[in-house]
């Protein structure tokens, strides 16, 4: 058998190993590569800010689960990746958001 090809499955579990391993935190902070979800209690404690339009996508946020928080608001987001994305910027998405709430189909 080829050598480089013996390899490639040690090489596939290293870099699966490397992307299982980023994990940090909650509230929607990575987790083995993926974004976990505030717990129920964090959801109660934040302030929901109703947003109806995700703001990273533009789509409306209709009945999804997907939310982030941040400085004690509870954001709705229509999607897992959008999650990332508004966690790895959220200022610059709530400002986005304060200069135009409507489009967001914030209540002022």
């Amino acid at each position: 058998m080829n050598l480089k090809l013996s390899l490639l499955p040690l090489i596939a579990a290293a870099v699966i190993a490397g992307c299982n391993d980023m994990g940090h935190d909650h509230h929607g902070m990575m987790m083995g590569g993926h974004h976990e979800q505030p717990t129920a209690a964090e959801i109660a404690a934040a302030k929901d800010m109703h947003n109806t339009v995700c703001p990273i996508s533009g789509d409306k946020t209709e009945d999804s689960k997907v939310v982030a928080i941040h400085d004690g608001k509870l954001y709705h987001l229509c999607c897992e990746d959008c999650v990332e994305k508004f966690n790895d910027s959220p200022d610059k998405y709530i400002k986005m958001m304060d200069a135009n709430p409507s489009k967001y189909g914030l209540k002022p």
